[in-house]
């Protein structure tokens, strides 16, 4: 029996079932993953919390593939279905994503060509690679209710090769089809959910949503599907597509198993994360609920607070310490000779005496490296060069290095100061 989904490419979903709070949405800097509490009404459901990086421009943004069905090399050809032949508008297939980046980026997907440039004289000696066709390639995810509901989509010209005659050894092309592959370029802050339908849709003569009632080379494109399981990512549904013909919607289909497609890679980049953020700043946090991401959605602003001085102490020190003043930051309670606040400054804890310094001495360079932690607030630092111990002067630093946590910062000394024979370096921590 066939399921019919709807009857709109762009139908909206009923209300959710379930209700997404986020709580707990300003918190300190610890240098940990910061994550907020999330509940559901009704309690229990498994939730997947998205992060977008809204303070400022994100740092460190990557591309990653989260779905991919695509064969490894370009096959010369390979199966397809046939949208004039099988009188149909679209063909969607609905994946389970891999993976943790969540800004849609890109989809490339598979097709193939029968049309060969001897069938359309006037197209071929217009342009001898091929003829343009808008395609669409649309992202929708799908409601417990089996409702479409549309997430973003991108309509390009595609320049579609003509089906070559001859293989590049001279022998003849052993097969109807011609297999290329197209890229489908999003912009804008798509959040993909967990669960996404990947539909590709265009025109021929007598179908698509708009058919075009004129022959052409259209009637021989077609749409790559197998059955092969992805690398990256699975299927919601193996081996079933989405069918979408001028009267309806249908997911799945009888005598439409063994299909796995569109074959799709589909792209996104870490600007929305499953990871937790570290880093200060502000981030917006999207909450989807239920096994199909559509039962429920929340959405808040999570803060994590820079670390500062102040934070610092209450970290390191207990209220008997605080109280008796020990944690002042001119005192030095471990009794290293740094005081509490080149501890802050430099990363290390007040309470452990023999923790290995941060600074190392860079004999190769003529100075020395500092590892401090990142992201500290209420600290200048000030490296100085002296030739006797007197009078200072400032010495420039630079980073060399960095990880989440910390980075690493050189202060090398003057060429004067090296040529005078004796030369001292020191760095200074100030408010």
């Amino acid at each position: 029996m066939l399921l019919s989904l709807c009857l709109g490419l762009y139908q909206t979903a009923t209300l959710p079932a379930a209700e997404v709070v986020i709580t707990q949405l300003v918190q300190d800097y610890t240098g940990n993953p910061v994550s907020p509490v999330i509940n559901t009404v009704p309690p229990g459901l498994s939730t997947t919390p998205v992060y977008r990086n809204i303070a400022g421009r994100n740092q460190g943004v990557q591309s990653e593939v989260v779905f991919d069905n695509m064969p490894a090399a370009l096959p010369l050809s390979t199966g397809s279905v046939a949208f004039s032949g099988q009188k149909i508008n679209a063909l969607g297939n609905y994946v389970r994503l891999g993976g943790t980046a969540r800004n849609l980026q890109s989809c490339e997907v598979l097709m193939v060509t029968w049309a060969k440039a001897s069938d359309f004289p006037a197209l071929a000696a217009a342009n001898p690679a091929g003829y343009l066709h808008p395609i669409t390639l649309t992202l929708h995810t799908v409601t417990p209710a089996h409702r479409i509901v549309f997430l973003a989509s991108v309509t390009k010209n595609v320049l579609i090769p003509w089906r070559p005659l001859v293989q590049t050894n001279g022998q003849p092309w052993p097969f109807n089809g011609y297999a290329f592959k197209t890229i489908f370029d999003f912009t804008g802050n798509t959040t993909l959910p967990e669960q996404v339908m990947i539909t590709v849709d265009y025109n021929t003569q007598t179908s698509g949503f708009q058919p075009l009632n004129a022959h052409g080379p259209w009637n021989s494109l077609n749409v790559a599907v197998g059955a092969a399981a992805p690398t990256v990512g699975e299927d919601v549904n193996p081996d079933v597509v989405l069918r979408v013909t001028s009267s309806n919607w249908f997911y799945p289909n009888n005598g439409w198993t063994n299909i796995n497609g569109p074959v799709a890679r589909l792209r996104a980049t870490t600007a929305a994360t499953k990871t937790a953020p570290m880093a200060p700043g502000q981030y917006q946090v999207t909450a989807t609920a239920g096994p199909t991401s559509t039962e429920g959605t929340g959405q808040g602003i999570l803060t994590i607070n820079p670390p500062t001085f102040d934070t610092w102490v209450q970290q390191q020190f207990t209220p008997e310490k605080i109280a008796s003043g020990a944690a002042a930051p001119n005192e030095d309670a471990d009794q290293d000779g740094s005081s509490n606040f080149a501890e802050y400054a430099m990363g290390t804890q007040p309470g452990i005496s023999s923790e290995e310094s941060p600074l190392s001495i860079d004999g190769i360079n003529a100075g020395f490296t500092l590892v401090r932690p990142r992201f500290l607030t209420g600290v200048r630092y000030i490296p100085e060069e002296s030739s006797d111990l007197t009078s200072w002067s400032p010495r420039p630093l630079a980073i060399i290095s960095r990880t989440d946590r910390t980075e690493t910062i050189r202060v090398v000394a003057s060429d004067a100061g090296l040529k005078s024979g004796q030369v001292f370096l020191r760095m200074r921590f100030a408010p």
